[in-house]
């Protein structure tokens, strides 16, 4: 049995990791799977070389500018430094000056007064505002916009971070109506800005801090920076690094994707410069719309969860780290080369781990499977039915010859009986006493089976075995002492179908049994003569198809319990089949007692009677043959298959995993060597009863 191209099995395991996978694209989509979307954003920075910036350049207010210009520590600048650096500038022919260094408030009337002549004197200078929170006992509870100390100044809100300061997106804020810093930069240099302000814009970073062009704020004092680097570009001001206090109160540092790993941090000055950079070039980065994002994530889970469970763990493993690399490098190559980027590490990071898990899991249920498959199978592989009716170490069994029968319960099943010993057909009712036989409701090799009705219009099973059908007097009479010996013990066990009153007919030449009559198929215990039909395994496995494993182990222990106590009687019973296994009141009972012998040393001192398929291989006549006809017996209502079949078993079976311990035991009984099967019913029984303790 191959247990591993079963397309059912493996639909359902691509189906589950399909959902799975699927399902957790889109839940990391959500802020659970805020990491993963930034780091998106910030890994393919490290596979970028640097670019080449021009338009811009920066003046540090550094710990040099600090030093050499005299500035008192944790003090503002005096402002008449920044108003020469403005004349300066514009002797020198910068396009435009952009102070991303905070001028809220007042110092003194000659210095804020030097900083709004030259500011005036050059034409297009922007500076810097905030937004500062309201904080009341503590807590926050609101914001507010901090402009420069004078309405003479052209300018807009400086960059601002999250609580972890780093900055991934350009300054939007659509609860103040005031444009960033950047933006006023761009309306003061271009003619045509981009359309709509508030639109998400991502950062795109030109490489490390000092990527852009810049010089120390003391050089443009010191007259020591050469015109030509100024000339015609926009120059940003701003604080670098440790120096605090130079234009404003706060430092200005954030993290970006080139300073994440480094521990550094850059410059808010070039960050407002790369967001100014990113909006003069248009080359800022677009993050794939929603929709789009929920449909890559939903097509990629269900491609990988339900392809890559159908690989084994290893190539599992290698297309799950080769399609990460690809959706990496195919989401770089995206970034770069149109400015779009998605959350591809839900992809790599996520969803391929998923999907890489479940294949395993599923990989290693699916072998967990086939061992116990192949375990059965190799208990098993001893027996090997032989292709026609030879036994070893045995002459050719006479000729047999098929004719169906039955018997109370039976189906019509094949059962073979040795040539010339058919039943005759009866003219007219034979005469039981204070019975009225009705109708034949079975025949079977050695008589017919009649329903009738007593003298106080009780049912019952009546079975006639004549003489004629016997070729001498021999087996007609071992048949009679057979019955002889079972009927006191049928009443001393549930499994036995109960003999009450045995008889003889010399003159016509029978003898018969009568017996209580089994439950009918559709009415169960309540009968009606005309439309009776017995019901028997063989009818049930046929409406029902087979039995769940715990009904079986049930069932089993009540037969094999009925079988020792049949054995122990040194009785055995030749003709186990599930159209012998009848229900009377709804419990299962061994019928066709008829067939039932004395047990024989070797099997040939019996006569060859049986149903081909629950046959020994070694012959029926011995306790051996007994258990092994009623292992066929489990097999058939276990699997729903045919002994013939044996040890195949069906290939939904996966579905059943109780079924593999009831199978060793049916394997066990079913051995075709007879050594190496349980040497007697009590075995049988009790593996049973300790299979059902177990599964309790």
């Amino acid at each position: 049995m191959n247990l591993k191209n079963r397309p059912g099995q493996n639909g359902r395991s691509a189906a589950i990791g399909a959902t799975v996978t699927a399902a957790l694209g889109l839940l990391f989509l959500t802020p659970l799977g805020s990491g993963l979307i930034h780091l998106s954003y910030e890994l393919p920075f490290a596979f970028r070389p640097p670019a080449s910036v021009t338009n811009v350049v920066i003046l540090y207010l550094d710990d040099d500018s600090h030093i050499k210009l005299n500035q008192v520590k944790r003090q503002r600048w005096d402002r008449t430094l920044h108003a020469q650096t403005l004349d300066r500038l514009r002797e020198w022919g910068a396009k435009a000056v952009v102070f991303d260094v905070l001028f809220e408030e007042r110092t003194t009337e000659a210095q804020d007064n030097a900083l709004i002549q030259a500011a005036a004197r050059h034409g297009n200078v922007i500076f810097g505002g905030s937004i500062e929170p309201d904080i009341v006992g503590g807590q926050e509870i609101g914001a507010h916009v901090r402009a420069p100390f004078t309405e003479a100044f052209r300018w807009g809100i400086a960059e601002t971070a999250a609580e972890e300061r780093t900055i991934r997106q350009h300054y939007r804020n659509q609860a103040f109506p005031q444009p960033s810093l950047a933006w006023v930069a761009l309306e003061a240099t271009v003619t045509n800005p981009p359309a709509d302000r508030l639109k998400p814009r991502w950062v795109n970073y030109y490489g490390k801090p000092g990527v852009i062009t810049n010089f120390s704020f003391y050089l443009a004092i010191s007259n020591a920076i050469p015109p030509v680097a100024v000339s015609g570009k926009v120059v940003f001001i701003g604080e670098r690094y440790s120096v605090s206090y130079t234009g404003g109160l706060g430092t200005d540092d954030f993290r970006t994707p080139y300073t994440r790993w480094t521990g550094r941090k850059s410059p808010g000055v070039e960050v407002a410069a790369t967001t100014y950079l990113n909006l003069l070039h248009g080359d800022w980065l677009n993050r794939l719309p929603v929709p789009y994002e929920l449909l890559l994530a939903l097509v990629c889970g269900l491609a990988f969860g339900a392809g890559l469970v159908r690989l084994r763990p290893i190539p599992a493993a290698l297309v799950a780290v080769g399609c990460a690399l690809l959706v990496a490098a195919a989401a770089t190559w995206l970034m770069w080369e149109t400015f779009v980027w998605f959350p591809w590490l839900i992809v790599s990071g996520v969803q391929l781990p998923a999907a890489l898990a479940w294949s395993v899991l599923a990989h290693t249920k699916r072998l967990q499977r086939e061992k116990e498959s192949l375990e059965i199978e190799l208990a098993a592989a001893r027996f090997r039915p032989p292709s026609s009716l030879e036994r070893p170490d045995r002459s050719p069994t006479p000729a047999l010859e098929s004719a169906p029968v039955s018997g109370p319960g039976h189906d019509g099943e094949t059962v073979l009986a040795p040539s010339g010993m058919r039943g005759s057909p009866v003219a007219a009712p034979p005469s039981i006493p204070d019975h009225t036989l009705i109708r034949v409701i079975g025949k079977g090799a050695y008589g017919e089976v009649w329903l009738a009705r007593d003298a106080i219009k009780t049912f019952h099973a009546v079975k006639i075995v004549h003489r004629h059908d016997f070729k001498d007097a021999v087996p007609f009479e071992r048949e009679f002492r057979g019955i002889e010996k079972f009927t006191p013990i049928s009443r001393s066990h549930a499994g036995f179908v109960n003999v009450l009153h045995v008889g003889r007919h010399e003159q016509g030449g029978y003898f018969y049994y009568i017996m209580e009559l089994g439950d009918d198929e559709h009415s169960g215990p309540n009968i009606d003569p005309e439309k009776y039909e017995s019901r028997n395994l063989a009818r049930d496995l046929k409406r029902r198809g087979r039995l769940p494993p715990e009904e079986c182990v049930q069932l089993a222990v009540s037969l094999a319990s009925a079988l020792e106590h049949l054995h122990q009687h040194q009785l055995i019973h030749r003709d186990i089949k599930p159209s012998n296994i009848i229900f009377v009141r709804g419990l299962p009972k061994f019928a066709d007692i008829g067939l039932v012998t004395d047990i024989a040393s070797q099997g040939g001192d019996v006569s060859y009677l049986g149903t081909e398929g629950y046959i020994a291989p070694e012959g029926p006549g011995t306790a051996a043959a007994d258990v092994f006809s009623l292992g066929a017996v489990l097999y058939e209502i276990c699997t729903g298959l045919h002994p013939r079949r044996f040890p195949e078993l069906p290939t939904d079976v996966i579905e059943e995993p109780n079924i593999f311990p009831l199978n060793r035991i049916i394997v066990k009984a079913c051995e075709y060597e007879v050594r190496n099967r349980y040497q007697s019913a009590a075995d049988l029984y009790a593996d049973l009863v300790r299979l059902r303790l177990d599964a309790k």
